[in-house]
């Protein structure tokens, strides 16, 4: 799976239904990179920050980390291990 920026879609929902179709630690870690790559630009946008100005780090990260905990905390439950998984690829990282 080939996961970009743009695979997000525009509303949580999708972010949600991406982070579901989630199998492999090469899928999470590919997932949770380019995910603080568009939280990034989405601070931006909001903020109005230009190429010359510092970029948001603790923003995003602040906003990536409360966001991810909701989604580990919906994970589904097909699979007893999927959820676990993914919290330990998350913290690994």
């Amino acid at each position: 799976m080939n996961i970009t920026k743009e695979s997000f879609g525009g509303t949580m929902g999708d972010v949600f239904d991406l982070f579901e179709s989630l199998e492999t630690e090469k899928d999470f870690k590919q997932f949770y990179k380019a995910y603080f790559e568009y939280v990034e630009e989405v601070i931006k946008k909001e903020k109005g920050t230009t190429a010359g100005d510092n970029r948001p780090i603790g923003d995003t990260y602040e906003r990536v980390c409360s966001n991810l905990f909701y989604l580990l905390s919906r994970v589904s439950e097909k699979s007893s291990m999927k959820p676990d998984f993914a919290r330990k690829v998350w913290w690994f990282l």
